[in-house]
């Protein structure tokens, strides 16, 4: 039986964290800056969602603390509304975590197949959607899902104890990918701070900044599988719910602090026609020789681990709410368990 002692904040946060923080600022962070207008109404628009998200960061950690127990906001609707809202929250909740897992699937086996292009050896079983799909993607794609599986079913603290240790590498690609570009940092390659380069509908500074607030919430979904799996905190709810809110904040910063470092690495309107993953090309022209490979292959790395967490976290929320879900539709003498 799970010990409920063994997952702590840090825990929660890593599992927060790591599914917020996925790949796009390995591979396409170079079109966040495209469809902006530029690195910096990029990074000023995470950090204005910041301030808009922390309020809601805060409701959570208020309510995670208040009912601490698996759901999350399916939970809150149960006990503010009663079954009806409670049951379309749950299910709207779980269909938006569900769907994210075979995305990651798909994606973490293309990442792969650059770093080992025999995935991709032979001619390919068929095409869907213009995408050639190889024998080699389905084996390890579904490796990958059989070990996650039998992962997550033991428990939130072994789903925890895999998500901390591909956090900590995703964090340590991003903060080398920073440290690597601000030795080539230029305050002229930020320059223009604004222009629209044609793939935006807007005119301005600001107006490149709200084009990029509109889709960063997509960005920031994965603090609400935090609350997913209090119930393992072993009483310590209140720092559970404080890491809720860390765990946006960081995030914000993350990715703020990534678009202002790598977008003065090189000149941005450069960097933006670079193909995928941009970040890691950035360091083999950066760094050119055998530096520059090994900074290309260890942001890779971190990108795979960014599309495991995202994975992981995803695929733990997805189990709790549904175990979730069916303690609600258990009632005891008409007495409702939340």
């Amino acid at each position: 039986m799970e010990k409920k002692s063994g997952v702590s904040a840090l825990d929660f946060f890593c599992i927060g964290f790591g599914a917020i923080v996925g790949v796009g600022w390995a591979v396409s962070i170079n079109s966040w800056m495209n469809g902006s207008g530029g690195p910096l109404p990029a990074a000023t628009g995470y950090m204005v969602a910041m301030v808009l998200m922390v309020p809601i960061a805060l409701c959570y950690c208020e309510l995670c603390t208040m009912l601490p127990v698996s759901g999350g906001g399916m939970a809150y609707a149960f006990r503010a509304f009663g079954d009806r809202i409670a049951f379309l929250s749950g299910w709207a909740a779980f269909g938006a975590f569900i769907t994210i897992i075979p995305w990651e699937a798909i994606y973490v086996v293309d990442i792969l197949s650059i770093v080992f292009p025999v995935l991709k050896a032979g001619a390919p079983l068929y095409t869907l959607a213009g995408a050639d799909i190889y024998i080699g993607h389905i084996i390890l794609g579904t490796v990958i899902s059989i070990l996650l599986y039998f992962i997550n079913r033991k428990g939130v603290a072994s789903s925890a104890s895999l998500q901390k240790v591909l956090c900590m590498a995703l964090v340590g690609a991003g903060v080398l990918a920073m440290i690597c570009a601000v030795i080539k940092f230029d305050i002229g390659n930020l320059q223009p701070f604004y222009e629209n380069t044609g793939t935006g509908e807007h005119s301005s500074f600001l107006g490149g900044m709200a084009s990029i607030l509109a889709s960063v919430p997509f960005f920031l979904a994965g603090f609400e599988t935090i609350p997913q799996g209090i119930e393992s905190a072993g009483g310590d709810t209140k720092g559970v719910g404080k890491t809720v809110v860390m765990t946006v904040v960081l995030s914000c910063l993350f990715y703020a602090l990534l678009l202002f470092t790598l977008g003065g690495a090189l000149p941005w309107k450069s960097f933006i026609k670079f193909s995928n993953p941009s970040a890691a090309l950035m360091f083999k022209e950066l760094y050119p020789g055998g530096v520059g490979n090994i900074l290309y292959a260890l942001i890779l790395l971190g990108a795979v681990c960014g599309l495991l967490t995202t994975w992981n976290g995803f695929m733990m929320a997805s189990s709790q709410i549904l175990m979730a879900m069916a303690h609600v539709s258990r009632k005891a003498g008409g007495r409702r368990v939340f």
